[in-house]
């Protein structure tokens, strides 16, 4: 441990050991991952191909593949996610911006 409390490791998922290979990357196991998932969600998006109406007030109707109707509610939830935490994001920004002044200061007072 280093002065502050705090701790200083090697980062260990930097490298995987692979059976008889030696070291392997971690990036290419984060890419087969990518891969493996995009492939699933491809094949999700092929078997849901159905076409599904969504129903708005004054009549207003509109139809589309259940696929894109999934992605847009999706997106809709990311987006309300994200902006809830921006709040806390920002705060907790300018209050490291403002520990570092502190601790700039007193370094420079010692």
């Amino acid at each position: 441990m280093e002065s502050g409390g705090v701790w200083r490791c090697r980062p260990f998922f930097r490298l995987l050991p692979a059976a008889g290979v030696g070291w392997i990357d971690m990036r290419y196991l984060v890419w087969l991952l990518r891969i493996a998932l995009f492939v699933v969600l491809l094949g999700f998006a092929v078997k849901n191909n159905d076409v599904v109406t969504l129903r708005f007030f004054f009549d207003a109707a509109w139809p589309l593949p259940l696929v894109v109707v999934m992605l847009l509610f999706f997106a809709a939830g990311t987006l309300a996610g994200l902006s809830a935490a921006l709040g806390t994001f920002l705060r907790q920004r300018r209050q490291l911006v403002r520990l570092k002044q502190q601790l700039g200061q007193a370094e420079r007072l010692e």
